[in-house]
């Protein structure tokens, strides 16, 4: 049976992530690189310059953060890390709506396309997920119950959404 690429990848961060120490490393690089500000691509097809590269990388790191933040090398680190990622994940997710990245699919787009996942859509799940691994299921759930994950999906709600995780939050605290 063939691996998927993204199979073997996922692999190898989950070795990078046995040893402790190296699993902090590992969380530490990859928050450096989601806190880098994502800037929109070109149309072009020549090769990207540095600032896409990082708006490349931070959208990888945050891809990366969220499969990571499920598999049990990385348990500790993520609970550690709590308050980086969560300010952080708070922040991708308001770039990718200042970036207006969520896209609707367009008439004739392949189905593998359209099924893909919108750089907004993981950046909330990447939230969303940090809630519920790190043991704060609690103020997941009530956000959850109350529908206000809808706030994140807009701009001009955003700031509603985070209010709403902050009173939550302070409440479990």
């Amino acid at each position: 049976m063939a691996l998927s690429a993204h199979s073997c990848a996922f692999r190898l961060w989950r070795a990078l992530g046995a040893e402790q120490p190296v699993s902090r490393l590992v969380l530490a690089m990859l928050l450096a690189w989601l806190q880098e500000r994502p800037l929109p691509t070109r149309a072009s097809n020549s090769n990207p310059s540095p600032k896409e590269k990082n708006y490349l990388r931070s959208l990888a790191a945050m891809n990366t953060l969220l499969e990571l933040q499920f598999a049990r090398e990385f348990k500790k680190a993520v609970r550690e890390a709590y308050p980086q990622l969560l300010l952080a994940l708070l922040t991708q997710v308001h770039y990718t709506l200042e970036l207006n990245l969520v896209t609707e699919p367009q008439r004739g787009q392949q189905a593998q396309e359209a099924a893909m996942p919108s750089p907004q859509s993981t950046s909330l799940e990447a939230l969303k997920s940090l809630l519920s691994t790190t043991g704060h299921w609690h103020d997941f759930a009530h956000l959850e119950l109350q529908g206000a994950w809808e706030h994140f999906t807009s701009i001009s709600t955003y700031a509603q959404g985070v209010g709403l995780l902050a009173r939550y939050r302070a409440l479990g605290a």
